[in-house]
């Protein structure tokens, strides 16, 4: 299980997850990834993709809503650092998978 570390970002967080809920837990990867298409920043770490839309699609991590105009937009904000409360949060999703 990944440890908290100061400084770690989202996409890190997501890597993490990813790589542990596929190789240590056995979780095959969701085939169809379309509808993380609402992060309106998913294709800003291109390496980061897959990790990012395979953790908000199983809820392990969530998105920020921006409220703009007319309707507001979804983001996973991947360079944010996570908190402590933020990492835990995630843990315990991943331990009730």
């Amino acid at each position: 299980m990944p440890e908290y570390e100061k400084g770690m970002t989202r996409s890190d967080l997501a890597r993490m997850i990813h790589t542990y809920i596929k190789n240590d837990k056995g979780i095959g990867d969701l085939n169809d990834i379309s509808q993380a298409g609402v992060l309106k920043d998913l294709y800003d770490c291109r390496v980061c993709v897959d990790h990012i839309a395979q953790v908000y699609l199983r809820g392990l991590m969530d998105a920020f809503f921006i409220p703009s105009e007319p309707e507001g937009f979804y983001i996973f904000d991947p360079r944010r650092t996570v908190d402590e409360e933020e990492f835990n949060s995630v843990i315990s999703r991943v331990e009730n998978l």
